[in-house]
């Protein structure tokens, strides 16, 4: 029941997209049949679809779990035990200013922002005269990002440019000044800032900072108005094209935009090719592929096969809810087989070119070939199942119904830096191909957030040694085991 009901919502909501938003169905990158020689087509059923230097040590999980040094890892999320706060220190406010700065960097790493901010302020004025202090204003600015006190972050920040122009890390509170205008809705001043680090410094961190925060710019106009002020920056040329293809803002006006953007910046033609504009029917046409397997009627085989059912049953249910609603659609269901070798016979059917829609198949190995021929035909695909965002590369016709791994670990991420304020990450992985998908996808959006990466790699039975070397780090993984 758990294919019927979530795959009926899934057929209902591809169909849905096809009929009424087509030109502005996203890809999911960033969320995400095998057969027998003879080929079956079932009858026809027509209608009556930021950055820190301080040492916090935790990170997110994708699902919720709670660890102790030595202890082994729950399956499920246990109920979460209040732990004790580690002590404060015990000369706050004091006079040495040595004293102070090493107390700011504790609580810092505490998580007690607020009065790491307390400890060093005195100590950000050039008029201090304490040796560290540009170090000691950077540390306040950390402190307030974390807390969310985009003003205070600022005023910081500035004071570094001012007075310390000569501080041997400016490139760092400059990359942090520029996550702090993002946060605050200012991607113009964030890329000014961002065009005043000098050239490959710290190149990989700003174009991971710009794919982050441009993305989420949902206003057409500023895009643009950007696009003019910089023309030359790669990073934000790449997001505006991805927003025209894959975030549905594209209309024929945008085309020499697009020409423009692919030869300045070589950008893979193929992804970045227009979907032409959807045209309404009388009546949609939807191929459905799908390893029914009818040539073997055995029990077992049935049994096995039941969320095929399942998963067809919601098409239909699908289908019958469009029909009331005044939106007729054509279902023609084939049998893939268990192998690709069906199939290929299927994709070879000339009929099957004149689909609206292909939703299918199930397995692998039929995926690459299903994505390859939508994207020569030009028909948009769904597949209900696949969580592969390799699919998807280069391919504006191929599409996930379930988010990738990356997207996934994108989305854990954001949720670990807002939720633990950005706190020092370890990742433990299986040595798998989405578990390393995960893993990057995982660091590289928490980097890009200005947090931490403390370890990152395949999990082995000497996981716990390596915990232990990540200083106490909590672990992330892409599923509890």
């Amino acid at each position: 029941m758990r294919h019927l009901h979530s795959l009926r919502f899934a057929s209902w909501l591809c169909c849905f997209w096809w009929l009424t938003a087509l030109p502005s169905m996203a890809q999911t990158t960033p969320t995400r049949p095998v057969s027998k020689p003879a080929v079956t087509k079932p009858a026809t059923t027509k209608a009556p679809q930021p950055a820190s230097t301080a040492s916090n040590k935790a990170a997110t999980p994708s699902k919720p779990t709670t660890t102790t040094t030595g202890s082994k890892l729950p399956s499920t999320a246990p109920k979460s035990t209040a732990k004790p706060r580690p002590a404060l220190p015990t000369n706050l406010n004091s006079s040495d200013q040595n004293t102070r700065y090493q107390n700011g960097k504790v609580l810092l790493d505490q998580g007690r922002y607020d009065l790491a901010m307390q400890e060093l302020a005195p100590l950000t004025p050039p008029a201090a005269r304490f040796e560290r202090g540009a170090e000691a204003a950077y540390l306040y600015a950390v402190a307030a990002t974390r807390a969310k006190k985009w003003a205070e972050a600022e005023q910081m920040l500035n004071l570094i440019r001012s007075e310390y122009a000569k501080w041997e890390n400016l490139p760092e509170a400059l990359y942090l000044q520029a996550q702090v205008s993002f946060e605050q809705g200012e991607p113009d001043n964030a890329l000014k800032v961002l065009e005043q680090i000098p050239n490959k410094t710290l190149a990989t961190e700003q174009n991971a900072i710009k794919a982050t925060y441009l993305a989420r710019i949902q206003d057409k106009a500023l895009f643009q108005t950007l696009l003019q002020r910089y023309p030359k920056d790669e990073a934000l040329g790449r997001a505006y094209a991805d927003k025209l293809i894959a975030g549905g803002w594209y209309t024929e006006a945008d085309k020499p935009v697009l020409e423009q953007l692919i030869r300045d910046f070589s950008l893979d033609r193929a992804r970045y090719s227009a979907i032409p504009q959807a045209q309404k029917k009388a009546i949609y046409r939807v191929g459905v592929l799908l390893p029914f397997e009818f040539n073997d009627p055995s029990w077992e085989k049935v049994r096995r096969n039941q969320f095929v059912t399942d998963l067809y049953a919601g098409l239909l249910l699908a289908q019958d809810s469009l029909q009331r609603e005044g939106r007729p659609v054509q279902l023609f269901a084939y049998d893939t087989g268990a192998d690709t070798i069906q199939l290929k016979q299927v994709l070879a059917l000339p009929e099957l070119a004149s689909m609206d829609m292909i939703i299918g198949p199930i397995y692998k190995s039929g995926s690459k070939l299903l994505a390859r021929y939508a994207q020569q035909r030009q028909i948009i695909t769904i597949n209900p199942l696949s969580q592969d965002g390799n699919l998807t590369i280069s391919n504006n016709w191929h599409y996930l119904f379930e988010p990738s791994m990356a997207t996934q670990a994108q989305v854990a991420a954001q949720y670990a830096f807002r939720t633990f304020s950005g706190r020092t990450a370890a990742v433990l992985h299986e040595d798998t191909s989405d578990d390393l998908s995960f893993a990057q996808a995982y660091k590289t959006a928490y980097e890009a957030l200005g947090a931490k990466y403390r370890y990152c790699g395949a999990s082995t039975p000497t996981w716990k040694n390596r915990w232990q070397r990540a200083l106490g780090a909590s672990i992330s993984l892409p599923w509890a085991t």
